[in-house]
């Protein structure tokens, strides 16, 4: 079995994405403290920040599903890759 999860270098702000706009940070994850928020640090929502603080987690995610599966099966493996940029089929 194999957990493939799709990530970006853009979480990382020495990376060409990660430099422009808004940096990916958790915070102290004080906005998961309500069933309603915006944003995981608790800010106002951002969308730049809102799609890098995605790419963050789903690292963080991988690395902890790859830490349960070798617990668990030693055949079982996580991975993130980044696709790179994609080009529009439209040019």
């Amino acid at each position: 079995p194999r957990l493939v999860v799709t990530a970006s270098p853009v979480h990382d702000p020495l990376s060409g994405g990660g430099k422009v706009g808004s940096t990916a940070t958790l915070g102290d994850l004080s906005g998961l403290k309500s069933a309603n928020f915006d944003m995981v640090d608790g800010g106002a929502f951002d969308a730049d920040k809102a799609y890098k603080d995605s790419k963050l987690c789903n690292l963080l995610f991988t690395a902890e599903a790859s830490r349960r599966l070798a617990k668990k099966n030693a055949k079982a493996t996580a991975h993130a890759f980044s696709p790179g940029l994609i080009p529009s089929p439209d040019g």
